[in-house]
């Protein structure tokens, strides 16, 4: 998941975040990096913001200080969900690997019926003293 924030005429991505601005965006926010959605949650917003700033080179008072004068109207459209595309690998051909052969089950052992949930038999550990299995 990452996020696109345009705003004060500049553009910031999420996923140029390092883990220390990640965490403190979980601390301002009191949200998991993965719930901080700042379209849902002010707090998620103002985190993001306050990570942004303290990157432009603001201190911890100019930082409130331009959080708490701050409008909806000042920030509307500012953040924009950006969904990650999917890494694909690249062709054997062109990395020089080789894909792994397909990895397939050993076959059930032939000592008693399938128990029903992975094809295997029971476990003569599992089974209760006295109590016989129908053949």
């Amino acid at each position: 998941m990452s996020w696109v924030v345009r705003w004060r005429d500049q553009t910031y991505s999420s996923l140029d975040l390092t883990l220390d601005e990640v965490e403190a965006i979980e601390k301002v926010s009191d949200l998991p990096w993965s719930l901080a959605n700042p379209l849902a949650r002010v707090a998620a917003a103002r985190a993001f913001l306050a990570v942004f700033l303290m990157r432009d080179g603001l201190n911890d008072d100019q930082i409130r200080d331009q959080l708490n004068t701050l409008r909806l109207r000042d920030i509307s459209g500012a953040f924009e969900y950006v969904p990650d595309e999917p890494d694909l690998p690249a062709p054997a051909a062109e990395t020089g690997r080789v894909d792994p052969p397909e990895v397939t089950s050993p076959p059930p052992l032939s000592a008693g019926p399938p128990n029903g949930s992975d094809g295997h038999p029971p476990s003569p550990a599992l089974k209760p003293s006295g109590i016989s299995t129908p053949s």
